[in-house]
């Protein structure tokens, strides 16, 4: 197999991403929303949750959405379906070719 990643796949790659980005944040948003509800956490506790939180969402979208290049590509779109940021449709988008390399990456 081909190491190359598709022309096709990188455009349809750079259409998903902002869709992509803006779900992890969202989740991101909701979690923090679900922090401040814990009745039982004092402001403080709520707070350093919340940080360790946000650096945790930090790294996770330096991971999948820094550096976007060709040789990242592969990595990328598998670290976004782990975190649940692609819809069928979306993964199913891609060529088979890329499609098999996800799957033989993320087993």
């Amino acid at each position: 197999m081909s190491l190359d990643f598709p022309e096709e796949d990188w455009l349809r790659l750079h259409q998903i991403r902002p869709h992509a980005i803006e779900r992890l944040c969202k989740k991101a948003i909701h979690q923090i929303a679900e922090i401040q509800r814990m009745p039982h956490l004092s402001k403080h506790d709520a707070y350093l949750k919340i940080s360790d939180l946000v650096r945790q969402e930090d790294r996770a979208i330096e991971a999948a959405f820094g550096t976007p290049k060709r040789t990242n590509a592969i990595r990328q779109i598998r670290l976004m379906i782990q975190q649940g940021i692609l819809t069928p449709a979306e993964i199913s988008s891609f060529t088979k070719e890329t499609q098999i390399r996800v799957e033989l990456d993320t087993e």
